[in-house]
């Protein structure tokens, strides 16, 4: 398992499909880093389907990257989200951390819910990092707290 790993973006999303227990036949060809003989292909094909993710441009998808803190937290504020489980937050929650302004657009919200749900809680430096790999540890953390909200 190697908890201390840090997770990549095809393992992620072999996270999300057995913890969404979603199925149905997955999109195909859609990136043109992944072949459909990938270990990951199934669940990246399916997830995308899905949409609760998107690649890093329209033709890319970038499997073997760390996937990062925010892009964790926006796919899985994005399935509460999608279940009407997800509580809104003011964005003024992200000005107690000194690296708010490393958040990008797209995750700005989703940050500061799963703070004001008290999912994230940052360092104790009063960093989120977003931008940083996480460990398949942290994602496992994440994704069990988000299960307990089901």
């Amino acid at each position: 398992f190697k908890p201390a790993d840090f997770t990549s973006k095809a393992d992620f999303m072999i996270m999300v499909k057995r913890f969404t227990g979603i199925e149905g036949q997955p999109e195909t060809n859609i990136y043109s880093d992944i072949k459909p003989s990938d270990y990951y292909a199934d669940a990246v094909g399916t997830v995308s389907k899905y949409g609760l993710v998107k690649g890093t441009s329209g033709t890319e998808f970038k499997p073997k990257d760390n996937i990062t803190r925010q892009e964790v937290i926006s796919v899985l504020a994005g399935i509460l989200e999608r279940l009407g489980k997800l509580e809104k937050s003011n964005l003024s929650i992200l000005d107690s951390f000194i690296d708010e302004d490393f958040v990008s657009p797209y995750a700005r919200e989703y940050m500061a819910d799963f703070i004001g749900m008290g999912i994230v809680s940052g360092d104790d430096r009063k960093k989120l990092n977003p931008v940083e790999p996480i460990t398949r540890a942290e994602v496992c953390v994440l994704i069990k707290k988000v299960y307990d909200l089901l």
